[in-house]
């Protein structure tokens, strides 16, 4: 659909995770991942020069997308972000202190992430394909595990220093991270952000059923944004 419409993706497992080096689950800091997000950005622009540019981020990658944009460290035609934590779903307080004493100790430590898998897609292929995924793994560093939670109040607080066209879409039905956090984080924009709240939705909404409407979304959204502009 995308390439279709002279669209291009530019993409890269982010560190610890897919085929990318490092320890599963783990980074030393949120800037680690800033650090790859402005390196495909410069990838973007030097293969396709003068086009405009937009970033996408899923689940943690749209904390990251949150955060990056937050910062202003590069300048991007919009964002689209989907199944955010900005309001994260309750974690046992036993796994929560032992993640607060090793952050301090050995950031390093790695727990399971304890991930409801059937909670991914109302697709029960795409929950297979994920189980079966050689690449994929249930651990998550103590140091990663309270980043994430600290940067979704972060990236509330944040909030206003939004400046670029935003388009944000949440599943009605998210069990791993609360829509509530996108609810509340797009009313707190009041009109800086286009939110999308799909009925029935899980986690990955690229993956559900339904996602070529998903798609259509988010290509109608980038072909008003790039018309504008022009």
């Amino acid at each position: 659909m995308f390439t279709d419409n002279q669209y291009v993706f530019i993409g890269s497992d982010l560190a610890g995770h897919g085929k990318s080096d490092g320890q599963r689950g783990h980074a030393d800091s949120f800037d680690d991942f800033y650090s790859q997000i402005t390196w495909m950005l410069q990838e973007s622009e030097k293969r396709y020069p003068g086009l405009p540019v937009f970033l996408y981020g899923h689940s943690l990658g749209a904390n990251l997308v949150l955060g990056y944009v937050e910062k202003g460290v590069h300048t991007v035609a919009g964002a689209i972000v989907t199944s955010p934590a900005l309001a994260i779903t309750r974690i046992p307080p036993i796994k929560l202190a032992v993640g607060k004493l090793m952050y301090a100790l050995y950031p390093r430590f790695s727990m399971t992430n304890s991930l409801d898998t059937s909670g991914l897609s109302r697709d029960e292929n795409v929950v297979a394909a994920y189980i079966n995924d050689p690449l994929v793994h249930p651990l998550i560093s103590a140091r990663l595990g309270l980043d994430l939670i600290n940067s979704s109040q972060w990236i509330r607080d944040q909030g206003l220093n939004i400046n670029i066209p935003l388009l944000l879409l949440h599943g009605e039905l998210d069990r791993l991270v609360k829509v509530a956090g996108s609810r509340e984080f797009a009313r707190q924009l009041d009109g800086r952000v286009k939110y999308v709240e799909i009925p029935g939705g899980y986690h990955e909404l690229h993956n559900e059923p339904n996602q070529q409407e998903i798609f259509r979304i988010w290509l109608d959204w980038l072909d008003a944004i790039v018309k504008n502009a022009s």
